[in-house]
């Protein structure tokens, strides 16, 4: 879901991205699940395929987390930032 990084929703998605809590689940968690693990695995490379940077830990509570990282756009070359959570794909353009 692409939304506008002018828009009120926008602006709380950018909000929550300014979060740092770590950039490893060994940050954030004591004993770390299998699911987990995998999950991060699959945040890691997603951010790595669109040459993203800033790879952060942004929320997180025992059942899971949320992260978030930005990246330039390869078409339009815009800056973007992508929030991934147990549930959705937020990606917020650059008009800010």
């Amino acid at each position: 879901m692409i939304i506008k990084g002018t828009t009120k929703r926008g602006q709380e998605l950018l909000a929550r991205a300014r979060h740092n809590e770590g950039t490893e689940l060994y940050h954030v968690y004591g004993n770390i699940s299998s699911a987990k693990m995998r999950a991060m695995e699959d945040c890691k490379r997603w951010c790595y395929e669109t040459n993203g940077r800033n790879f952060r830990i942004i929320s997180h509570n025992s059942f899971q987390f949320s992260v978030a990282w930005e990246y330039d756009d390869s078409e339009t070359g815009e800056l973007m930032t992508r929030i991934e959570t147990a549930s959705n794909t937020y990606i917020v353009d650059g008009s800010r």
